[in-house]
């Protein structure tokens, strides 16, 4: 059943695997086979499970093992999926897993921008609000031009950027 789960390129179907207790060893390791076989959806759900990330909030919990989940992110974002371009950006940027570099986050922030990664797009336009270091420079109108995409694309947390500066 999980085999049928994690080939479909669809995320609600990684929420139904949430409940089919991903998180118990046998389902871990038939997982890590598809992952090791080349399946990106495997291979990104591996770095969110080695992350413990909470699927439905996006919210971290207890990391179980960062430098795993950010290989499997890298192998994902390799094959050009965009979560997991923007979850390594975000890896590389907090030092989660693997040596801090903004350099490389933003590499892979842009690329998930590419693919239309809305968490990406708004992450992005939060960088241009607030500036990253020597690598962004603070500037409004480009952070509401990524926020303005993220919102177009579902997420809540841009949208509501764009109106309190409109307020």
């Amino acid at each position: 059943m999980i085999k049928k789960v994690m080939e479909q390129d669809n995320y609600r179907y990684y929420s139904y695997a949430e409940t089919l207790s991903l998180m118990q060893e046998d389902a871990i390791n038939e997982l890590r086979k598809m992952a090791e076989s080349g399946n990106i959806n495997a291979q990104f759900r591996l770095g969110v499970h080695y992350q413990g990330i909470n699927w439905e909030t996006w919210q971290w919990g207890d990391v179980r093992d960062a430098e795993r989940a950010a290989y499997w992110y890298l192998q994902a974002a390799e094959q050009g999926d965009g979560a997991a371009q923007c979850s390594l950006s975000y890896c590389y940027e907090i030092g989660s897993g693997v040596e801090k570099n903004l350099q490389k986050a933003l590499y892979w922030l842009y690329k998930a921008v590419e693919n239309n990664e809305v968490f990406a797009l708004r992450r992005l336009g939060d960088h241009y609000r607030d500036g990253l270091y020597p690598y962004i420079s603070k500037d409004i109108n480009k952070a509401k031009e990524y926020w303005k995409k993220a919102a177009e694309l579902g997420n809540e947390d841009a949208r509501k950027r764009l109106e309190k500066i409109y307020e």
